[in-house]
């Protein structure tokens, strides 16, 4: 009988001793809380919702945890703690007891939206499983969508990450829907949680007006206005009209004009043509300052000698080559080339030009091609030199 008697005590004691997170699944005074958030997009775009959005705003607080005996000690019969009572100043408190004197123990609030990792997902209390929308937004603004489907009130939803909002229309929009989490132990949100979704509008530049008659509907119309407006390249004039003629190969020579206007090449200070061919009076000091840089360095027609040969066309690689020297862009050698199935046809010396064009977005491929050797018409130069325009002044305000 005395040893049924202790074995039974030593069982009490055991039990007195289990941490309180072992049985908060069945406790009543666990409070879930799904909070209210706002998730802000652009007018007429979707608006894509992350798991981290749900997660960080459900939180569980469980019940002060209770004052138990020491382990393996009981109350002698007849006697109760003092109140107040608690372990001795300067000792740790065992497992069950309350905190120092003076001091009173903070509830616990356990979830992702707390500081403390240690604790999370114990018995999958904490964790969230699983959201379910309560109410849905106004449709007049727009719907919500789980990958490819509708959302549906009251079903759970796992994959929450999945969770998009598709507005209605292009214009502003304000609307809210409700939502409740579920932890892992199935712990539901008493209240819901309000989501807000704004979706605003964005101040867009005014487009340029068109300068070029022969440009009304053309892919580089955009890129020819701005550089007009910019003072860089103006096109030919004919009575009161003007004429930018895209769709003509651009020479060697205009292209040179094309980059100096754009990236600030000074002229040089000799004006005796550094070419063997002819160079037109206009172009000479121009093209003198690419080879004072060692930009271009002209073709070799043996004898120590370089032409220009400024009247002829230039191919894409060549224009890749005299933007990236003119741009003085730092290497992009981790670069990846390899999707360009005409990589091969690429000349030794422009592989490095041709990275860094890829690597800063002026350059793209089509259709897996990079079609390093066709020639360059007049509005493909005027896009290009418009990007490398752009990275120009990107760099330069980034230094300031």
């Amino acid at each position: 009988m005395i040893k049924r008697t202790c074995a039974f005590a030593l069982a009490v004691a055991m039990l007195l001793s289990v941490p309180v997170f072992a049985q908060v699944g069945g406790d009543d005074d666990i409070t879930v809380l799904s909070k209210d958030f706002t998730k802000t997009g652009t007018a007429g775009q979707t608006l894509y919702f992350t798991a981290a959005d749900f997660e960080d705003n459900f939180d569980v607080i469980l019940p002060e945890p209770a004052e138990s005996a020491e382990p393996g000690e009981s109350a002698e019969p007849g006697e109760s703690a003092e109140p107040g009572e608690s372990a001795e100043p300067g000792e740790s408190a065992e497992p069950g007891e309350s905190a120092e004197p003076g001091e009173s123990a903070e509830p616990a609030v356990l979830g992702d939206g707390d500081d403390d990792d240690d604790d999370d997902g114990i018995l999958g209390v904490t964790t969230l499983d699983s959201i379910t929308i309560t109410v849905l937004p106004d449709p007049a603004c727009g719907v919500l969508w789980v990958g490819d489907e509708l959302v549906v009130v009251d079903t759970p939803i796992t994959n929450y990450s999945a969770l998009k909002f598709v507005p209605a229309t292009d214009g502003a929009c304000e609307a809210t829907f409700s939502w409740k989490g579920t932890s892992g132990s199935g712990l539901t949100s008493d209240i819901a949680g309000v989501v807000t979704i704004r979706l605003e509008t964005t101040a867009l530049p005014p487009a340029p007006v068109n300068r070029y008659v022969d440009m009304v509907r053309h892919w580089a119309a955009y890129s020819a206005n701005e550089m007009f407006d910019a003072r860089m390249i103006i096109g030919e004039r004919i009575d009161e009209y003007r004429y930018f003629r895209p769709d003509l190969n651009i020479t060697r020579g205009d292209f040179l004009l094309f980059v100096a206007a754009a990236l600030d090449i000074k002229p040089s200070s000799i004006d005796v043509p550094y070419f063997s061919d002819y160079v037109p009076e206009y172009l000479v000091t121009v093209s003198n300052a690419f080879h004072d840089k060692g930009i271009v360095h002209g073709v070799p027609m043996g004898n120590g000698q370089f032409a220009l040969k400024a009247s002829q066309p230039l191919t894409r690689i060549e224009a890749f080559t005299i933007i990236n020297g003119a741009l003085e862009l730092e290497s992009a050698k981790n670069q990846d080339l390899s999707m360009f199935e005409d990589l091969h046809m690429v000349p030794e010396w422009g592989i490095q030009a041709l990275k860094n064009m890829v690597g800063y977005k002026i350059a793209e491929g089509n259709n897996d091609h990079i079609y390093p050797n066709m020639l360059v018409s007049r509005g493909q130069a005027v896009m290009l030199v418009h990007k490398a325009y752009k990275e120009l002044q990107k760099a330069r305000a980034e230094g300031e």
